[in-house]
């Protein structure tokens, strides 16, 4: 029969619960026709957040900002962006994409070679990416991280006391 219709507002997130106790082994179905009502994700995901990233560090971990169906994300969908140098990423996974889920919003990807400075990174998506949530929607654009390195600080050295009274200079390498 016809149930009462439900006010909806522009906005607000909705769950439909389906109790289908018939004993028919042919489901369902549902009509939404007299419905005034647009039930779509029109949003595309994007990355949210990240780890940060050290000296020494070898892998990434990254968060968009919904569910993106497993089946559509490779590590070579992203680039990751440092200040001077190149890195490598693979090796992804997304946590529930292990357990057999469809979708997952959280991913890690390994770094090779181990980040070696610090600096602004920007972890992109590739053109052509083809990541999408569950409504088709893909992902695009970039997430800036900040990395921490080696910071080195300038030093004043005054009086330098020279072998045998020779004079010259002193100079530091750091590597």
């Amino acid at each position: 029969g016809n149930e009462p219709c439900i006010p909806v507002t522009v906005g607000d997130v909705y769950a439909i619960l389906i109790n289908n106790n018939s004993t028919s082994g042919f489901g369902f179905g549902m009509d939404f026709t007299a419905s005034t009502a647009s039930l779509t994700d029109n949003t595309a995901p994007s990355i949210i957040s990240s780890s940060s990233l050290n000296c020494g560090d070898t892998s990434i971990t990254f968060s968009f900002s919904e569910p993106v169906l497993c089946s559509t994300v490779e590590a070579s969908d992203f680039q990751l962006i440092p200040p001077s140098g190149s890195y490598i990423l693979s090796n992804l996974v997304g946590t529930t994409c292990i357990a057999d889920s469809s979708s997952d919003s959280v991913f890690t990807m390994t770094i090779s070679p181990a980040i070696s400075g610090g600096g602004t990174y920007n972890l992109c998506l590739t053109s052509g990416s083809g990541i999408t949530d569950p409504c088709e929607n893909t992902a695009s654009g970039c997430f800036t991280i900040s990395g921490s390195g080696l910071d080195v600080l300038p030093a004043t050295v005054n009086d330098v006391l020279c072998f045998n009274g020779n004079g010259g200079s002193a100079s530091v390498t750091v590597s």
